[in-house]
């Protein structure tokens, strides 16, 4: 009778233990990884530049330059997001001549993580941007008469390409760095201001951005 018991005993566990076996076989749910499918995530990052120098020939030269990204992105798969960002850049010079310039853009972006586990990952990321664009020039003359500058207004279409490090926190909070790439077409009108003509300019832009920020998963 006892090993009778202990027979139905055993045949009941092995049962269990096949049963558990089976629901653990997927080696895809035993990997934990942050950037795993059907997450939120919202981002802001941004970069600086600020810089002022005196020449040998006794010249002021100025340059201050910043770069803004919010973002907010779904994970479509494994490692894999899509999402919408919005970028603010503007750049001020004063040497001999005085320029400013300033763009808003809206665009896509998608990016791809390398690492399929662990808190931390290389990923790559491109997307496009469109909005609007602003430029004014002027010459930095030393007398009191009225400066002739040129200002530029238009639309600004361009292509983001990039590379950077996430590390997650308690798989809630991500601190990233990044370099991208972005080239811009600009297509508007260039005005000087002195003699009132208005003439179609079309030009490009490309720039090298060094990037720092935050990433929370609001899921």
């Amino acid at each position: 009778m006892v090993i009778k018991k202990l027979l139905v005993f055993v045949f009941f566990a092995g049962l269990t233990a096949l049963k558990v076996t089976g629901q653990t076989v997927n080696p895809e749910d035993s990997i934990y990884s942050p950037f795993r499918q059907s997450r939120w995530f919202a981002g802001i990052s941004g970069g600086i530049l600020s810089s002022n120098s005196d020449q040998s020939q006794g010249e002021d030269v100025f340059t201050n330059r910043y770069n803004f990204d919010i973002s907010i992105s779904y994970f479509v798969a494994r490692q894999t997001m899509a999402g919408l960002e919005f970028n603010i850049f503007r750049s001020a010079m004063r040497d001999l001549v005085e320029r400013e310039s300033e763009s808003m853009t809206i665009g896509p972006i998608g990016r791809f993580y390398v690492s399929r586990k662990g808190e931390g990952s290389m990923f790559f990321e491109t997307g496009f941007r469109y909005g609007k664009y602003w430029e004014k020039a002027a010459l930095n003359s030393q007398s009191d008469s009225v400066k002739q500058f040129q200002q530029l207004s238009g639309k600004e279409l361009g292509m983001l390409l990039g590379i950077g490090y996430s590390h997650t926190l308690l798989d809630k909070i991500a601190f990233e760095m990044g370099m991208d790439y972005y080239f811009a077409y600009f297509n508007g009108t260039n005005e000087n201001t002195m003699t009132g003509a208005i003439e179609k300019a079309d030009n490009h832009r490309i720039q090298f951005e060094f990037t720092v920020g935050f990433v929370v998963f609001l899921r």
